[in-house]
């Protein structure tokens, strides 16, 4: 898990805590970040898993409603 999100999770408590994949679209960057990832030579695309966000998604729905 992310360590920079500790004090987050202290302040917020969360149920669970879920990290995915994102989409990059190079347009709707400022310059700069795209100088950026482009640099770091991270391509275009959409990267995210539908199925795994579904998957914990539900394994979330029972922790909300106190079924866990």
């Amino acid at each position: 898990m992310a360590a920079y999100l500790d004090p987050v999770r202290e302040i917020v408590g969360p149920a669970d805590v879920g990290l995915f994949a994102g989409r990059i679209e190079y347009d709707r960057l400022p310059f700069l970040y795209r100088l950026i990832i482009k640099a770091i030579g991270t391509g275009e695309g959409d990267f995210r898993d539908w199925e795994a966000i579904r998957t914990w998604a539900g394994e979330l729905a029972p922790l909300l409603a106190g079924d866990a």
